[in-house]
């Protein structure tokens, strides 16, 4: 190796290890430790490692309760873990926001009246606690104008006002409910500007006060035992008619396709609500299975007697 062969390949190596060295290409991690009385989250006396920051990883747990003073205080691009019984609070009827990853997990829990998440960004709710309401808010309490939202267990009790929707999925939005409860005081709206989808799973129960989607390709999929309960039978027949319900996968806009049952009244807090309840019938599942098992028989029978015949 020549001498100016020897000094490109050490200035490559001393680059390479400037940017690895790098604070921004490092994983950092930062714990709530709640030194501060405030329990503001935006407080660096409360993490070991400073705020948490875009690309960083942020766990909170015990029973610590973090309290958010601002709408945008989340929104720091971190993966942001709730352990434990921890939970975050914003006392306010004006939006919470936050950004790239939010989990909560264990029993952790949320108060706040309003949520809103967008593009990119996502929510993992797998946690047996709840999300309440810090009080009437005037607008929905869940606004997801893009991103994907999972729960597969706790429950969503959301009291918005009578002039709003309790859950408005403006955006290319997609929510897979397998698990839990969510209750809305109001309106549900899959759908308002972008099409927008929400799977709900066999172990998975929605109460909702009416349904309503304003873009076409919008889509409520039934997972096989799915329930939905509904106050407003008008209100999800009109659906039928203007756009799209699946019966796991397959698409149907015929209400005969659902079993509609008796009535029951339930108190989410709301005060004793009339619910319907609407399920899907299984036989279109039943009838594609069945359909599949039978052409793979054909397809055996003829390919044993290409066989014979050779």
């Amino acid at each position: 190796m020549n001498k100016n062969s020897y000094s490109k390949t050490t200035l490559c190596l001393i680059l390479a290890g400037g940017v690895l060295a790098t604070p921004g290409f490092a994983v950092i991690t930062t714990n709530w430790t709640g030194a501060d009385s405030g329990d503001r989250f935006q407080t660096s006396a409360n993490w070991d490692n400073g705020v948490p920051e875009a690309g960083w990883t942020a766990n909170v747990g015990g029973t610590s309760r973090v309290e958010i003073g601002s709408a945008g205080e989340l929104a720091v691009g971190a993966t942001i873990n709730m352990n434990d019984s921890s939970f975050i609070e914003r006392n306010s009827i004006s939006n919470t926001q936050f950004s790239d990853t939010l989990n909560f997990n264990d029993n952790s829990a949320l108060i706040t009246s309003e949520l809103r998440m967008s593009t990119g960004h996502t929510l993992n709710w797998n946690s047996t606690g709840s999300w309440t309401s810090a009080g009437q808010s005037p607008s929905a309490n869940f606004t997801p104008t893009g991103g994907v939202a999972n729960m597969s267990a706790g429950s969503w009790i959301l009291a918005g006002n009578d002039n709003t929707d309790s859950y408005n999925a403006r955006g290319d939005h997609v929510f897979n409910m397998t698990g839990g409860t969510m209750a809305l005081e109001h309106r549900m709206r899959i759908g308002q500007t972008t099409p927008a989808t929400f799977n709900l799973g066999a172990n998975a129960s929605l109460y909702i006060d009416s349904l309503f989607m304003n873009v076409e390709d919008s889509l409520l999929n039934f997972q096989p035992g799915a329930t939905l309960h509904i106050v407003s039978i008008a209100s999800f027949d009109a659906r039928l008619v203007a756009g799209f319900l699946a019966i796991d996968g397959i698409v149907t806009t015929e209400s005969s396709d659902f079993i509609f049952g008796d009535t029951v009244t339930q108190d989410f807090g709301f005060g004793e609500i009339t619910y319907t309840p609407i399920s899907a019938i299984p036989e279109p599942q039943t009838y594609a299975i069945w359909a599949g098992i039978l052409a793979a028989g054909v397809l055996l029978l003829r390919s044993r007697r290409k066989l014979k015949d050779h």
